[in-house]
């Protein structure tokens, strides 16, 4: 689910995460990023629906473990302001566990 849940509203946040635990295979992992806007240095008009606490305690709910993380950078989707500045985002991992 990259670049997905800050587009959605806390309902469809939890209902999209209740579904992939429902899909996944025991073991199975889904992967998602989070913290959107924060990776772009500036604050959002909407209400932030991918924050990390936020979408690791849904994902618990749903039945899911944090297993880890790991982050990429946004090459050419600088920050502007005359500076060189790439955005860092977060991806999580949960695993539907055993």
């Amino acid at each position: 689910m990259v670049w997905l849940l800050h587009l959605l509203e806390a309902t469809a946040v939890r209902a999209s995460l209740a579904e992939a635990a429902r899909v996944l295979r025991l073991g199975g992992r889904c992967l998602t990023t989070v913290d959107k806007s924060a990776a772009h240095a500036r604050s959002s008009p909407y209400d932030v629906t991918d924050g990390r606490a936020d979408v690791t305690a849904t994902a618990a709910v749903a039945g899911l473990r944090y297993v880890g993380e790991e982050t990429f950078v946004g090459h050419g989707q600088g920050l502007g302001g005359g500076g060189n500045e790439q955005p860092v985002y977060t991806m999580l991992a949960f695993e539907k566990p055993t």
